[in-house]
């Protein structure tokens, strides 16, 4: 199935959009915990990412959730991967839109208040918990 077959569906049923960035620096990605108190996935490992608010792309919202949560601004990413079916809302499925963009060097996040610590790691250091999918996309980058 190619990646307008599967927008059309998700479009079609109405799913829920995520979307989020996962940087990288050379062998290392950026990951951020979320904080115990997290009202989803809290003590989790993944990337910065939230919901797409309406009439946004999910590119612009990944962007602004690097941003918010992390304070780092990039001007471009590209899509690594569609995570489908990760979590339910109104009744509906949800899809994730991954994100990938390459960093010259490592940048100092300043976390939000979803996120208890942060960190750059290679493959083979990889924290856990870790989503699934986000630590398969880190093996594949590697």
């Amino acid at each position: 199935m190619n990646i307008i077959t599967i927008l059309q569906e998700m479009v079609e049923k109405g799913e829920n959009e995520y979307a989020g960035v996962l940087l990288q620096v050379r062998d290392r990605f950026l990951l951020c915990k979320r904080s115990p108190n997290a009202g989803k996935y809290p003590n989790i490992w993944s990337i910065p990412s939230g919901h797409v608010d309406p009439g946004e792309r999910t590119k612009e919202a990944a962007m602004r959730e690097l941003e918010e949560e992390t304070h780092i601004k990039i001007k471009d990413c590209t899509l690594a991967k569609v995570a489908r079916d990760v979590g339910r809302k109104n009744g509906k499925p949800g899809n994730m839109f991954i994100y990938h963009h390459i960093l010259p060097n490592e940048i100092t996040p300043i976390i939000d208040q979803e996120h208890s610590d942060w960190g750059y790691f290679t493959r083979s250091n990889l924290p856990t918990p870790l989503w699934d999918e986000i630590s398969n996309l880190v093996i594949s980058l590697s």
